[in-house]
């Protein structure tokens, strides 16, 4: 599953300006997609909510991060 990486606003405390930096946390509608999907994967089954939104939130995390180096792979090639 790919999702997109937002660009969310940053102040900068040396100037006060503000750039786009890239997110790096998951935003919670993405995470909760993510859990959902785990729990039809299962079945459907119920007691696992918040096993599923764990491991959901992990996937995430692991996916923004490697992004940089799928692109730069990407570019390279």
């Amino acid at each position: 599953m790919a999702l997109g990486r937002d660009k969310v606003s940053s102040s900068d405390t040396t100037g006060g300006t503000t750039q786009n930096v890239p997110r790096k946390l998951p935003r919670h509608e993405e995470i909760e997609l993510a859990a959902y999907q785990l729990y039809v994967e299962r079945g459907g089954t119920h007691g696992n909510a918040e096993d599923d939104w764990l491991q959901a939130e992990r996937d995430l995390i692991e996916e923004f991060e490697m992004e940089p180096a799928r692109k730069s792979r990407a570019k390279g090639a």
